[in-house]
């Protein structure tokens, strides 16, 4: 089951088109469906406590999902066009981190 967890990840989605609505459906269906998910699909991220990033490619950007399996579902906490600047990379993660801290409490 897919569960989404904040406001971010709705209201980013709504605001893209419909091609774009669909990439991300698929991709984020395609984690849903699999029994095994390959890294080129599901990143884990190191340091987070089992963070991982979905990329979808849409056209010229890359949309990150930040998100984790607990007890089978995938948990989708926020998604943005990802960032080249550490920095703002580094933030996102960290709200992602809160999120989650936030829901297995």
């Amino acid at each position: 089951m897919i569960l989404i967890y904040s406001n971010n990840f709705e209201d980013f989605y709504r605001k893209q088109t419909k091609e774009v609505q669909k990439n991300i459906n698929e991709t984020v269906g395609l984690v849903q469906d699999m029994k095994v998910i390959p890294e080129s699909i599901l990143k884990r991220l190191e340091n987070t406590d089992g963070l991982g990033e979905i990329l979808v490619k849409t056209g010229t950007k890359i949309i990150q999902i930040f998100c984790f399996l607990d007890e089978g579902n995938l948990i989708l906490l926020q998604m943005d066009f990802r960032s080249r600047l550490k920095k703002k990379r580094d933030d996102e993660l960290e709200k992602a981190k809160k999120l989650r801290e936030g829901i297995l409490l």
